[in-house]
């Protein structure tokens, strides 16, 4: 009897192997973007630059980027702030991207024409900007952006992209705002023309007012390679329940590339210290390590399978929760969370969701009925075809083993 339930147990593991193992060869044939962008930046450079902070993967101290590097991690993007009063952080930029190239990741760069993150013409802590007009903003922006794009090729360092941050909303000052932008960027055709530009606006779901800026540029003379959007998902819980933000990111995001003609890059994060709402138990990502996890495996896969996308960007990648980014990729005592697997878990996300249900489930000792029964609906499901129903089927599984 005991032998005729093994080879049964047998045949039906191989059975569902099969099913799994046609899932994936399935979603191989459909890969569409063998050269996507998975990237990591920081907008502080001194971060990343391993200035004292340690940082480990499985208990073994290792620099930021080599970590990042390992997780299949292929482009590191730090933010420089540009302004009449100079560059700030460029030193320690130049270390980490000659640290990245040691560890294979091509260098990129975010431009702040000022010193805000999200405004090109507010100079809110260099008291004389205010007297200068917009020209002559303009002028100084360009001779500090070609003196940046010089100093990076002098050095030997090859940049890939720049993202010129173009702020929320232009509003009536545009034309000055268009002035600074068409600077920054013409320098950097002018002085690197390999190196690819592209246009960052702060929100995404303003599909509308963002395709305006994009004509606006265009017709400004504002020559870009690629739209960039911003997505943090503060607000993907309503009633503690998930909201598809996902997709509807990638619908703005197809939206806006069909009619601009600027292939798109997503940059953001996932806060898994969300302050409002309590979460439901069937919310789709919770607010924890795996969900975070889970949450960066599906943006990922997702803007990774939509054609008008072409890479995204984790930011506040190598920053520790106790510095005030609870979207960090690392623990409060420097380890690296299970969200870094994301870089590479994204391409089989149904393949590594069953993979890490079944490894949480067999070997929790807090496992439950409640667990297995919904490892055996995933099961189910996957058999049956419904393949995102399963793999949310078994993450559910694996939340629950590991309460």
């Amino acid at each position: 009897m005991l032998k005729k339930k093994s080879k049964k147990n047998v045949i039906a593991a191989a059975a569902f192997a099969a099913v799994l193992g046609l899932v994936l060869i399935t979603r191989m044939v459909h890969s569409p973007q063998p050269e996507f962008i998975i990237g990591a930046g920081a907008v502080s450079a001194g971060i990343m630059d391993g200035s004292g902070m340690q940082r480990f993967d499985y208990g073994i101290n290792k620099d930021v980027l080599g970590i990042l590097g390992r997780k299949g991690v292929t482009h590191y993007e730090a933010g420089i702030k540009l302004s009449l009063m100079g560059r700030e952080n460029f030193k320690s930029v130049l270390k980490n991207f000659i640290l990245g190239r040691e560890n294979g990741l091509i260098p990129c760069v975010a431009l702040y024409l000022n010193n805000k993150d999200h405004a090109v013409t507010d100079q809110a802590h260099s008291r004389p900007l205010k007297l200068y007009s917009s020209v002559e903003k303009a002028f100084e922006t360009g001779e500090l952006t070609e003196k940046l794009v010089k100093d990076f090729k002098s050095a030997g360092v090859k940049i890939k992209l720049y993202s010129i941050n173009c702020g929320c909303g232009w509003g009536n000052g545009e034309k000055n705002v268009l002035k600074i932008i068409k600077a920054a960027a013409d320098s950097v055709r002018e002085n690197d023309p390999a190196a690819k530009i592209m246009l960052n606006f702060s929100g995404w779901c303003d599909t509308a007012g963002y395709i305006e800026c994009l004509e606006s540029a265009e017709k400004y003379g504002i020559s870009a390679d690629y739209a960039g959007l911003s997505f943090y998902p503060h607000d993907s819980y309503e009633d503690g329940t998930s909201t598809p933000s996902i997709k509807n990111l990638i619908q703005c995001a197809e939206v806006i590339s069909g009619q601009s003609g600027f292939p798109v890059i997503v940059k953001g994060a996932f806060d898994h210290n969300f302050s409002g709402g309590a979460q439901s138990s069937v919310s789709l990502y919770p607010v924890s390590e795996t969900g975070q996890r889970d949450w960066l495996i599906d943006l990922l896969a997702a803007c990774y399978e939509s054609p008008a996308i072409k890479g995204f960007f984790y930011r506040s990648s190598g920053h520790l929760p106790g510095q005030g980014n609870p979207s960090a990729l690392f623990s409060s005592k420097g380890e690296v969370l299970a969200a870094a697997d994301a870089f590479k878990a994204f391409r089989e996300p149904v393949m590594n969701a069953f993979e890490y249900a079944e490894k949480t489930v067999s070997s929790s000792t807090g496992a439950c009925a409640e667990s297995n029964a919904f490892m055996e609906q995933a099961r189910f499901l996957l058999r049956d075809g419904s393949v995102e129903e399963a793999k949310f089927k078994a993450r559910l599984a694996e939340y629950k083993a590991s309460e």
